[in-house]
């Protein structure tokens, strides 16, 4: 049961992993934006603020829609936004589309934890969901890490572009695993809750 119900947040664990590496990524490549949509210092940092404000628009959204929908459908919606957003950066003809992309990002984003929270909670007990939350903000912080120097090898070998369609890619086919894996059950199935059931 231990094993399953880490096995469980896999997934989840690996969605929110990219969610920080989409939070960063545009900083790796602020140059490459900078030179392909004409834009000013001042505008990237639009661009890159929009994110925060993502998280802060959906904060109180999220958390209904997570217990709406349930959290698997709700980490696919999230999942399948950042695809969605990362593809449309990466094929962005202008800026306006870019900052479009990043919205789609911020917004699927912002669900991703708060959804997995929410599994976690109905899977671990009140005494375990401590170490969760923190091994869910540890893997947060090791996307970021990857969000940077990882992610500019990357683009050094097949452009910005074409990396931020690739990670877009990916984050889909996460979502979609959020979604048709068979061992992901929202609930733990009901077990026999006494010594004599057990038994029996």
């Amino acid at each position: 049961m231990a094993r399953t119900r880490w096995g469980v947040l896999v997934v989840p664990a690996l969605l929110y992993f990219l969610s920080y590496f989409h939070r960063v990524a545009p900083v790796v490549v602020a140059g490459d934006l900078m030179a392909a949509f004409a834009v000013s210092a001042g505008a990237l940092g639009a661009l890159s603020a929009i994110y925060p404000y993502c998280f802060a628009a959906m904060a109180l959204p999220g958390g209904s829609l997570a217990d709406f929908l349930g959290p698997r459908q709700t980490l696919t919606l999230g999942g399948l936004s950042m695809s969605a957003g990362s593809v449309l950066f990466g094929l962005a003809p202008g800026f306006g589309v870019a900052f479009a992309g990043r919205l789609l990002v911020g917004l699927g984003a912002s669900v991703i934890l708060i959804a997995g929270l929410r599994l976690a909670a109905e899977w671990f007990p009140t005494g375990e969901f401590g170490t969760v939350s923190g091994a869910a903000q540890s893997v947060g912080s090791i996307g970021a890490l990857a969000g940077t120097t990882p992610l500019a090898l990357l683009v050094e070998q097949i452009g910005w572009r074409r990396g931020f369609v690739t990670i877009g890619a990916a984050t889909a086919l996460l979502a979609c695993a959020a979604l048709c894996i068979i061992f992901m059950e929202e609930r733990p199935l009901a077990g026999p809750s006494t010594p004599a059931e057990m038994a029996e």
